[in-house]
């Protein structure tokens, strides 16, 4: 609570007032309401709001749980246990072809003497195994750098297509 000529009771002070919460400053404050119009209206109101409710009933025991259950979200169903079979065997598939054509591109590469045999030192234990595994990774990692701003676009929403 302030003091001084310009003094005004705040809103928190008038509640306070009104449920009986004011304390020592209870004197101070209702005389100001009884005194101040802008300061009786806001009591008035306050009043009246309070009859309206109804604040001498308490409140249901579960309106919490009741209040909360209205807005938690659903609940997700959980996925199928074997749903991720299904993504993994196309995935897998397409790996095992890929390093598979790789690697009989790269034994046919070693064969020739397309590359020379020093710049292969470090892929000669796996012959040309270590050569597709090799070609194939960094095929992979070019369609990722590629693909990649597509996706984020798409798991932003911009590339939505809008229907008229």
């Amino acid at each position: 609570m302030t003091t001084g000529i310009d003094w005004h009771a705040t809103t928190g002070e008038i509640l306070d007032l009104q449920f009986g919460e004011a304390g020592a400053a209870t004197a101070t404050i209702a005389a100001h309401v009884a005194g101040c119009a802008a300061c009786r209206r806001l009591a008035a109101d306050v009043a009246w709001a309070e009859g309206v409710l109804g604040t001498d009933e308490e409140p249901p025991a579960d309106g919490l749980e009741r209040v909360l259950a209205a807005v938690a979200p659903a609940p997700r169903p959980a996925p199928p246990r074997r749903a991720w079979l299904g993504a993994a065997a196309p995935v897998a598939a397409a790996v095992g072809l890929g390093i598979c054509v790789i690697g009989t591109l790269g034994a046919r590469v070693l064969s020739a003497g397309m590359v020379p045999e020093a710049a292969l030192a470090p892929v000669t234990a796996l012959s040309g195994f270590g050569l597709a595994a090799a070609a194939f990774f960094a095929a992979g990692s070019l369609f990722t750098l590629a693909v990649a701003p597509f996706l984020i676009l798409e798991a932003q929403g911009g590339l939505r297509a809008t229907s008229r």
